[in-house]
């Protein structure tokens, strides 16, 4: 629970491409709208605040902040920086959006503002579109900026809302509970925004992971289903087009399956089944080997960079394992046990075939297996 609100489940890594959109919508959009705005803001209040001297630095201030979130934004949107320094300087349009946010609050009492509100929206909406380090930092500059420039004014060592044609007289400045409540308010503030968001991101990531889950494996057994096998099959005879690796394939179908349900029910069929494909997916050690229901009683295993003969010889440990499970089957044409039939197929990618070559392979061997007495181990090239 605590890790959902305080960390990110999700080992996320900063996409680069989501930056780049990031950094045209900031140039599209928000430079022309707040920023625009904002530079309405000090041409309109230019010369009527109580303290110039202070409006003129707040004003350059702005001036090289937008050109300098101008520069950046457009040097990430054109693929300027190498994707190590685009990780760095990610957050640096973010700050340049807090300290703008920041300006104006000082502009018209820190304090006294209702503007610290944006820094929860950003916050929320980094977390929500871009990552949790994104959010979290820019929570952290909100935080640190918002206060910052509060302890400043309220010690006298900047001048309160220089925007004013007077000076702001706000209790919350010469209350000082009062302004700690505030302060301490905001921080509590900016932080529920964060940790709120986060929790329902992490939320959202566990949801998106279950029916992710769901949809690729096997309702009844729990393994892998024929979707997730022929999506990672694509995966690996591209790879292996890629190195000129063998991909080898197994499909296993449980022997005279249709009698073991005809005979002992449905319900002993799916427990059987259930076994069957335990023992299956306890056979294979390599993560990158798969185990899957094809459909009904037939299985298929995945087994990249494995060579015909290793493959056989797997083949081989699978069928007698699945003997050692001596499940009776009195009705079967094989045995008195339930047993299984396996046909092997291997191959190196080339340019003009395609995955289904590799599965019509292992279905003819597994074809064979079955027409010479079942319960065996055959190859397409027999």
């Amino acid at each position: 629970m605590n890790r959902e609100i305080f960390t990110s489940i999700d080992a996320e890594k900063l996409d680069a491409g989501l930056l780049k959109v990031a950094a045209r919508v900031r140039l599209q959009f928000i430079l022309p709208t707040i920023f625009g705005l904002t530079f309405l803001f000090f041409l309109r209040q230019h010369g009527h605040g109580h303290h110039l001297e202070a409006q003129q630095a707040a004003f350059l201030l702005w001036v090289t902040l937008t050109v300098s979130y101008f520069i950046v934004n457009l040097a990430i949107s054109k693929d300027v920086f190498s994707r190590e320094l685009l990780n760095k300087i990610a957050i640096i349009p973010v700050f340049i959006e807090l300290a703008t946010n920041q300006l104006l609050l000082y502009y018209v009492g820190t304090m006294a503002s209702h503007a610290v509100l944006y820094v929860v929206v950003i916050v929320a909406a980094y977390r929500v579109f871009l990552d949790y380090r994104t959010a979290f930092y820019a929570a952290l500059m909100g935080v640190l900026l918002f206060t910052g420039t509060a302890f400043m004014e309220l010690a006298g060592l900047i001048p309160i809302s220089p925007g004013l044609v007077f000076e702001l007289m706000h209790p919350v400045y010469s209350d000082y509970f009062a302004a700690t409540a505030l302060l301490i308010g905001v921080i509590i503030g900016i932080g529920t925004a964060f940790f709120s968001t986060n929790y329902g991101m992490n939320q959202a990531y566990k949801l998106k992971q279950t029916i992710l889950q769901q949809s690729l494996s096997d309702g009844l057994t729990g393994i892998a289903n024929r979707r997730h096998f022929e999506k990672q099959l694509e995966v690996e005879w591209n790879r292996a087009l890629r190195n000129q690796r063998p991909v080898s394939l197994i499909l296993a179908d449980v022997d005279c399956f249709k009698n073991y349900n005809d005979n002992y029910g449905h319900l002993a069929g799916d427990d059987c089944l259930k076994a069957v494909a335990g023992k299956l997916a306890s056979a294979v050690n390599r993560s990158s080997d798969l185990v899957a229901r094809y459909g009904g009683e037939e299985f298929v295993f995945l087994l990249p960079e494995l060579s015909l003969q290793k493959a056989v010889e797997l083949a081989e440990i699978i069928r007698y394992q699945i003997e050692n499970l001596a499940m009776s089957h009195q009705y079967s044409a094989a045995a008195d046990i339930v047993t299984i039939s396996l046909g092997v197929a291997s191959a190196v990618p080339q340019k003009n075939a395609n995955s289904a070559v590799l599965i019509r392979d292992a279905d003819r061997a597994l074809y064979y297996a079955k027409q010479n007495g079942r319960n065996q181990v055959a190859t397409f090239d027999q």
